[in-house]
């Protein structure tokens, strides 16, 4: 029987030649488990979106298109612009669950709204809602441009799709894959080949 012993290092054991090729061997396998939790935490934030919204979004490729699914919104006039989106917003707001109801014995008295502000991760909780959180801390600016509930929805998808492309683009980056394998303490032989 022979015995084998090998020196094992951390990332930041290595030298600058052998972090190098840590990150190329193991860019693609961590990259892709990256990826595949930011679609995890995308689509879960979509699903929100479209129930919350009362939308149903079809494709988010180049400009994206969705219905509502809501009857109250789907016959809307874009006309109005600003005083629709406002009403439609109201219903938004509610759907986030931020009503207040207030009872004095049995009989309710008022309802009052807490308005979120800063809205912060709204939806889910996740860093994949902050494309929703800037529509609805912007919403005032919207309503006072006179956009419509079509323009409001459509600019939403539109930085969310953005959001979810940029953040699985950086999961290829050299300073991403350095964290992870710093963070999951990642063990290495001496030219940069991943020990297991």
């Amino acid at each position: 029987m022979k015995t084998i012993v090998t020196n094992v290092y951390t990332f930041e054991e290595l030298n600058e030649e052998a972090q190098k090729r840590a990150i190329e061997n193991c860019r693609s396998s961590i990259a892709q488990f990256l990826c595949q939790c930011n679609d995890d935490d995308f689509r879960g934030t979509l699903d929100k979106i479209e129930d919350v919204f009362s939308i149903r979004v079809r494709d988010l490729e180049g400009r994206p298109r969705w219905t509502m699914t809501s009857s109250r919104w789907a016959d809307v006039e874009d006309e109005e612009g600003g005083r629709m989106l406002c009403r439609y917003l109201n219903d938004v707001a509610d759907a986030l669950d931020n009503r207040r109801r207030y009872y004095k014995g049995w009989e309710k008295r008022r309802i009052a709204r807490t308005i979120h502000d800063p809205y912060f991760y709204c939806l889910t909780g996740v860093y994949s809602d902050s494309a929703v959180d800037n529509a609805l801390n912007n919403m005032y600016d919207a309503v006072r441009r006179g956009d419509s509930i079509h323009d409001f929805i459509g600019e939403l998808l539109s930085d969310f799709a953005t959001a979810w492309e940029k953040q699985n683009e950086s999961s290829y980056s050299d300073e991403v894959i350095r964290e992870e394998m710093i963070a999951n303490e990642y063990e290495f032989e001496a030219n940069g080949r991943e020990w297991r």
